[in-house]
């Protein structure tokens, strides 16, 4: 079961790095270099805070839930992006380099998590089932 849902986010994971293969290029205007980092920052942070918002509002999350996915989404999206823009020097964010980044990294480290989590519940049903296979022959040798 834990297999078949690592290969379904496999899966997942492989259409969406598709979808974004076939998303058509965004083209700069002459003369336009893209947004400084500071303002894209503060765009991509609240376009996160609305998807958040709206997505807690649809599913009825708690308040908890909602400030824990802020964070993640906060670190691995939004931080990760600009840290990797100032590791290759750029002052300017032109409208392609969000996708282009995704494409190379992005799409990955938001299935990383996920596949983390699925290898980890992965060790602790094996774990369980070598308990419970255990249990009876401890019980045979002590009755025994």
């Amino acid at each position: 079961m834990v297999r078949t849902a690592e290969l379904t986010v496999e899966q997942i994971e492989q259409s969406l790095r598709g979808w974004l293969h076939n998303l058509p290029e965004i083209r700069n205007s002459p003369g336009s270099g893209g947004r400084t980092l500071a303002a894209t920052r503060e765009e991509y942070e609240a376009l996160l805070h609305r998807l958040i918002s709206q997505t807690g509002e649809r599913f009825r999350l708690p308040r908890w839930l909602e400030r824990l996915l802020r964070s993640i989404l906060q670190g691995v999206v939004v931080d990760r992006f600009m840290t990797s823009c100032q590791q290759r020097g750029l002052t300017q964010v032109p409208p392609q380099e969000f996708r282009n980044w995704l494409l190379a990294e992005g799409v990955g480290l938001g299935f990383l998590l996920l596949q983390d989590q699925l290898s980890w519940w992965r060790y602790v049903v094996i774990g369980l089932l070598l308990l419970l296979a255990a249990l009876p022959l401890t019980l045979a040798l002590f009755t025994t």
